[in-house]
């Protein structure tokens, strides 16, 4: 994948039987390939200055190559599906990922907050309202948009379970609301520690199970948000606003697969896989609603 080099249709119709398999059980929330990195850029801080440096990441060995956010009773369940992804169908070796998102209640309550809580809280009941901006509630784009995928890297408190505090939540809140109501934020959320997750190998038509924390990671993705522009130079001034506010030290951005970003050929000779996606996806963002 880092090599531009796309999936075949039988990796693609895998893939959307195993969707369609989600969406029908009501499992998956949001789902997507990530074009390579050379596509995206990362946002460093060092010192206090800010930069940009366009990718690829060369020097990254475990780079994420799609996503899925799923819904379910516990880690046993997501764990038991995430099994039967697809992952190897094209005879290669793959990993996935599991963690969990940190959710409202997770964050203990303080009767003297300045009301972050409840701007989260009406932020999520305009997303699944579906406003403010239509995509808003179901994570669908707005045709035409670019997508783009941010991830800040976890750090040694974030690991260690440090939650960040009323200033931290309240700065970003804010940043938030603001993106949503323009139009860009289709969705993000921070992850709980790696110590909480659990990885899974695909190997030969085999998985093996290994349960965090994933310490031989060097770059653990603390929290996502998933975006839409429309210009990489729109996006690059938000994500930079975004990583000066935060006060993150890397900041990654890659770019989201859109059906039209694959060959022409592929796309009529997969026309029944593509066509599908757009119906499933449809399906997804009615029952968000």
């Amino acid at each position: 994948s880092e090599a531009g080099e796309m999936p075949g249709p039988e990796l693609l119709r895998a893939m959307f039987e195993f969707n369609q398999e989600l969406v029908a059980a009501g499992v998956m929330i949001d789902g997507n390939g990530l074009q390579p990195s050379a596509a995206g850029y990362k946002i460093l801080t060092v010192e206090g200055e800010t930069r940009i440096v366009d990718g690829p990441f060369t020097e990254t060995k475990e780079l994420i190559s799609g996503y899925w956010v799923l819904q379910a009773n516990s880690m046993e369940e997501a764990v038991a599906w995430a099994k039967r992804a697809p992952m190897d169908a094209d005879g290669r070796d793959a990993a996935l990922e599991i963690r969990q998102i940190f959710e409202l209640e997770d964050f203990p309550e303080n009767p003297d907050e300045a009301g972050w809580r409840e701007a989260e809280e009406k932020l999520r009941e305009e997303w699944n309202a579906g406003s403010p901006g239509e995509a808003q509630g179901s994570l669908q784009p707005t045709p035409g948009k670019l997508v783009y995928m941010g991830m800040v890297h976890s750090t040694t408190a974030s690991e260690a379970g440090v939650l960040p505090d009323e200033a931290e939540l309240t700065t970003m809140g804010a940043l938030m609301e603001e993106s949503a109501a323009a139009g860009i934020l289709l969705g993000g959320e921070g992850l709980r520690p790696s110590s909480e997750g659990v990885q899974i190998k695909f190997h030969n038509g085999e998985r093996t199970i290994i349960d965090g924390p994933f310490t031989e990671t060097k770059e653990l993705v603390g929290g996502y948000a998933i975006m839409q522009f429309d210009s990489e130079e729109q996006a690059r001034e938000w994500t930079l606003r975004f990583a000066k506010t935060s006060g993150q030290e890397c900041v990654q951005v890659r770019k989201v697969f859109r059906a039209e970003d694959y060959p022409q050929e592929l796309r009529e000779e997969a026309a029944d896989v593509f066509e599908g996606e757009e119906l499933m996806r449809q399906q997804v963002a009615e029952r968000a609603k």
